[in-house]
């Protein structure tokens, strides 16, 4: 992945997995990042997780996500500039169902650049 340049960019990764796996480690350029936020469904069988660092180093580094054992994975990652640093997240939403219309809500406090 690869990060660029100025202040406020934290680094965003989302890992997604079947049959619960546990992410036990993700990394940028060897540097641990924090939970966000976990959501497992309903029937226990998958698991969507957010994980960031708020100032990773610029340039190109490899993500590494190490896994409690052997699953299904979908991961992907983003990097944003311009972010307060001091408040860059709000509280972590998510929703799980089946059947029906899903759907979220959440309030921004202020804008942010990205």
């Amino acid at each position: 992945h690869t990060v660029g340049a100025g202040s406020g960019r934290p680094l965003v990764v989302g890992v997604s997995s079947q049959n619960v796996g546990v992410a036990t480690s993700v990394t940028y350029n060897g540097q641990p990042l924090t939970l966000l936020g976990t959501r497992t469904n309903n029937g226990n069988s998958y698991r969507a997780s957010m994980y960031y660092l708020l100032a990773p180093p610029s340039g190109t580094a490899n993500i590494v996500v190490t896994m409690s054992s052997s699953t299904i994975l979908v991961g992907g990652a983003t990097s944003f500039a311009g972010v307060d640093p001091v408040t860059p997240f709000g509280t972590f939403v998510s929703a799980d169902g089946g059947g029906g219309a899903g759907s979220t809500s959440q309030r921004r406090a202020r804008s942010a650049r990205w």
